[in-house]
């Protein structure tokens, strides 16, 4: 996977002296780049969200990225995030009792489902502003909250980004292709598209 490369490091100070991959985020790059070339860096994306996946899988298994999960804990916080910051505090509505009672039931079954798939590694924030284009590939900034969660997870952050705008079509397409790159047949293409739909709800309240 293209990350930024280490040039130097002073451990003793704590400095790791970076590759610089320059100010081209791929959300600047798609305001000038031709529909071919936005759908090749699109594909480009998913292949690199496959490999991730099945990488992780084939190296070590000791960073704190493979001990921190989107457990049922997790998700749950952050829907109650959203609700005390957002729906309390931005919007300044008052909830009744039963109203919490209702959101805490529909949040606990949609975190239960979500905590209950396989989990693989994951980017955690893996948008258009969060890829830069250097060299005419797509590198990855910004991944330093890496954890497991579900195969979903890193294709919702690109496919339902809050900085672009894409059509169904398009982003069946993409799903499409991740399928094929990891070899689901029908019934497991299918059940992705409904992982996509709950963790899209999830991580849209969170945003």
């Amino acid at each position: 996977l293209a990350v930024p490369a280490i040039v130097d490091v002073d451990g003793p100070r704590g400095v790791v002296l970076q590759e610089d991959l320059g100010d081209r985020t791929l959300q600047e790059a798609l305001k000038e780049v031709s529909a071919t070339r936005h759908q090749e860096l699109y594909r480009e994306a998913i292949d690199d969200v496959a490999s991730l996946q099945r990488k992780a899988l084939e190296g070590s298994q000791g960073a704190d990225c493979f001990r921190i999960a989107f457990d049922i804990e997790k998700l749950t916080w952050e829907l109650h995030y959203f609700l005390m910051h957002f729906v309390e505090g931005h919007r300044q509505c008052e909830l009744t009792v039963e109203d919490r009672a209702s959101l805490s039931e529909a949040f606990h079954v949609l975190c239960q489902e979500i905590a209950s798939w396989p989990r693989v590694l994951c980017h955690r924030d893996f948008h258009s502003r969060n890829l830069m284009l250097h060299r005419d590939r797509l590198f990855w900034i910004d991944f330093q909250d890496a954890l497991l969660g579900p195969r979903a997870y890193d294709l919702v952050a690109l496919l339902s980004d809050s900085y672009q705008c894409f059509d169904a079509r398009f982003v069946n397409a993409r799903l499409d292709e991740y399928a094929a790159l990891r070899g689901y047949a029908a019934e497991e293409r299918a059940m992705l598209g409904r992982e996509f739909d709950l963790v899209t709800v999830q991580r849209k309240l969170k945003d």
